[in-house]
């Protein structure tokens, strides 16, 4: 499907370190996170990954929740102040910096403050889709792009256009979160896959 960069949520844990392992190693496009580590306290995945679109250089960061409980094998460190962290070094190699942020509404809007910030795109909120919040301190842009609930996945698409300056920032955007219903015509590649596993 063309993914640049996914991030782990919180609940993607409880695959366990090998089943998660494999499918991170796998994967044809990092999936990131800087604040889960292993039991041995080494990083489960990597944390960000650096991009050149169309002459800038874009990190995109991947930052997970904070599990309602315990999950045996990892250790999940605060995502904010992780956050930040990485931000600060970061700056220094990219021109827009991206968060991918599985933490809830609060956390992401918190992560879109921190001065570099360019685009947040948050994960894992209950209730609907909130609206798109603009920073006017930095002009930084948080988007909500899944919110959970039954039969959710897979039936919304985020779509955010930026328009970004040469200092890399961003002066305009455009937003939707597009219902895929039947009317969007069918992906023959997909449909064929789908045709090869199916009894």
């Amino acid at each position: 499907m063309g993914y640049s960069a996914a991030v782990l949520g919180e609940k993607d844990l409880t695959m366990g370190q090998e089943a998660l392992g494999k499918l991170i190693s796998t994967a044809k496009f990092p999936i990131l996170s800087a604040n889960v580590l292993k039991s041995d306290r080494k990083p489960l995945a990597l944390p960000s990954t650096l991009l050149e679109i169309k002459g800038h250089r874009i990190a995109i960061l991947g930052l997970t929740g904070m599990p309602l409980q315990p999950v045996p094998g990892f250790m999940v460190l605060d995502p904010l102040e992780m956050g930040k962290s990485y931000v600060k070094e970061l700056k220094r190699q990219a021109d827009v910096i991206i968060i991918l942020a599985h933490t809830g509404e609060e956390i992401a809007k918190k992560l879109g403050e921190e001065e570099g910030v360019d685009l947040v795109v948050g994960g894992g909120v209950a209730g609907q889709n909130p609206s798109p919040f603009w920073n006017e301190a930095n002009s930084s842009l948080t988007v909500i792009a899944e919110v959970p609930t039954p039969g959710h996945a897979g039936r919304m698409v985020g779509f955010a256009r930026l328009l970004i300056n040469s200092k890399g920032v961003i002066t305009q955007y455009e937003w939707q979160s597009i219902a895929l219903t039947p009317s969007f015509p069918d992906d023959p590649a997909i449909l064929e896959l789908i045709r090869r596993y199916s009894p």
